[in-house]
């Protein structure tokens, strides 16, 4: 699984799982993977697909409840990112 370094400082860096990375970061990620990154390279849709399998687990575990995002938004996103992936998976078969 992927993993995001937190710099928070000079001298302050941690490694985190991606489930332990704010859901507001894994957000503005995916937004901008999808925005920026060419879907059709597997690379890319693994790091999509690894960003939306640690947002399903943090809003099915209720680590977001005092997040910045509405549930229901997050979930709606969550299963955006799925559908599509699942939609480009299909155009390559």
């Amino acid at each position: 699984m992927m993993q995001m370094v937190w710099n928070q400082g000079a001298d302050n860096e941690q490694v985190l799982d991606l489930v332990d990375v704010p859901e507001f970061v894994l957000v503005q990620f995916c937004d901008l993977i999808l925005r920026r990154q060419d879907l059709r390279n597997p690379t890319v849709r693994d790091m999509l697909r690894d960003l939306a399998s640690a947002l399903k687990v943090k809003f099915e575990q209720k680590l977001v409840e005092q997040s910045m995002y509405n549930q229901q938004d997050l979930k709606d996103s969550i299963n955006q990112i799925e559908e599509l992936l699942r939609q480009l998976e299909q155009e390559r078969e």
